[in-house]
């Protein structure tokens, strides 16, 4: 922040940031209830999650300094919500969303996650969810392939190099998910791809 500000631009600064505020955690609380909903009609139970973009929040003076990113105070800005594996057509099936609320980094032209002047406009960005499926396959297969899902390439399934399984991915807008009749729809679409790409069946409810 600009300590070079006048006592009267300051204060515009912090209505701002008080407005900002409120309007991320309308934001964030209708992202929460979107990844409720998938969840449900997915039939996952919700197991946890973490941020794809940043380090985990401070938590009672642990994990992170004053020399961290702020970013680490901000996880939602690219996160994923995992759902508890279960069994489908005799196979292990993990299911995640991940919120990538912003696109600019990857859009941009720079390399360092603080450069926000290089981050891509945000009339040029976008917001949108990833739904990631895995048959025997997670976490070690997903390191190939997170540049595609970063730009939101991944179209195509892939088969696990390490665990043999295999793992499709699929990136859809947020407004997608904007009414039920939206959401419900986003579903069929991203159940009939897995199912297109030999993935045991998933029902969206």
């Amino acid at each position: 922040m600009n300590t070079d500000l006048s006592l009267a631009e300051m204060e515009s600064v912090l209505l701002d940031v008080r407005r900002a505020y409120r309007l991320l955690y309308l934001y964030q609380n209708r992202v929460l209830n979107t990844v409720r909903f998938i969840g449900e009609r997915m039939g996952f139970d919700y197991e946890g999650g973490y941020p794809w973009f940043s380090n985990n929040t401070p938590r009672e003076g642990k994990w992170a300094d004053l020399e961290s990113w702020a970013w680490d105070w901000l996880n939602m800005y690219y996160y994923e919500f995992r759902f508890r594996e279960k069994v489908v057509g005799g196979e292990r099936i993990r299911f995640s969303a991940v919120i990538q609320s912003d696109t600019g980094h990857y859009d941009g032209t720079g390399t360092e996650g603080t450069q926000i002047g290089l981050f891509a406009p945000v009339e040029q960005s976008q917001t949108r969810i990833h739904l990631l499926v895995g048959q025997d396959a997670w976490v070690s297969d997903f390191e190939q392939i997170f540049p595609l899902i970063h730009q939101g390439a991944n179209t195509k399934p892939f088969v696990g190099q390490k665990s043999g399984g295999r793992l499709f991915t699929k990136s859809y807008p947020l407004l997608a998910f904007h009414g039920e009749a939206s959401s419900r729809d986003t579903l069929a679409d991203f159940t009939r791809l897995c199912s297109h790409h030999g993935l045991p069946e998933l029902v969206a409810q």
